[in-house]
């Protein structure tokens, strides 16, 4: 696991890496719940 990456409000777009369908993504927002994003019916295409 890698450790957690701050992202400014003003960034507005966020970029994942994903090289394994199996994980799952947290973000945790201050003041509010963490959400988990399930990465498993993500389709992964290779160029």
């Amino acid at each position: 696991m890698r450790k957690p990456v701050a992202v400014d409000e003003k960034d507005g777009l966020i970029v994942f890496q994903v090289h394994n369908k199996d994980n799952t993504i947290e973000i945790t927002s201050k003041g509010k719940e963490t959400k988990t994003l399930n990465l498993s019916q993500v389709e992964l295409k290779t160029e």
